[in-house]
């Protein structure tokens, strides 16, 4: 269980230092981009090693929406440190072709990170300790994502989801996704 909050932590992380450089599109399918080196140790020399493994489109939502991977969002803190926070992600919706996902924080610093800095790192991860293969073992993917504050999407997202939205929730834009490392 150390090894799997230490890896958690470690991807999340990862993915949150890097989310300065976040791409426009909000495509779900794996990034091919491999010029962006690992932040903190650069030993991955911007190579995805688990991109065999990634979660993508379909499966990734019904992952999130069924609640089968340990989930975490990493955000930075106003004096620059990484701050990570396991919590249950929340309702994946689609709006004009368009990923969001929806999710409710109590007051608390990963909160008032989103709401300051409007964007943060959302990783799932499926380890699998009784798979032979290295890739079946390690599932998942980081989305980088950006807060919703936008009245007319925020009503669009709720009427096309039977209201689902509950005062109080963060509604997250999916800007990219990527393997977990």
């Amino acid at each position: 269980m150390k090894k799997l909050s230490i890896l958690l932590c470690s991807i999340a992380l990862v993915g949150c230092a890097n989310n300065a450089s976040v791409k426009e599109s909000s495509k779900t399918s794996v990034s091919n981009d491999t010029t962006v080196a690992d932040t903190f140790t650069g030993a991955s020399e911007g190579k995805y090693f688990y991109k065999d493994s990634a979660l993508t489109d379909d499966a990734l939502w019904n992952v999130m929406a069924n609640y089968q991977a340990a989930p975490t969002i990493a955000t930075v803190n106003p004096d620059g440190s990484p701050n990570l926070a396991v919590f249950m992600p929340g309702l994946p919706m689609e709006l004009d072709g368009e990923r969001y996902f929806v999710f409710g924080l109590s007051d608390n610093q990963t909160k008032l990170n989103l709401e300051q800095n409007k964007t943060g790192v959302l990783a799932l991860y499926q380890y699998d300790p009784t798979a032979e293969d290295k890739m079946k073992r390690n599932v998942g993917a980081r989305i980088k994502f950006e807060i919703v504050e936008d009245e007319k999407i925020i009503e669009a997202l709720n009427k096309a989801n039977d209201n689902a939205i509950r005062e109080g929730s963060t509604i997250c834009h999916v800007v990219e996704v990527l393997p977990l490392g």
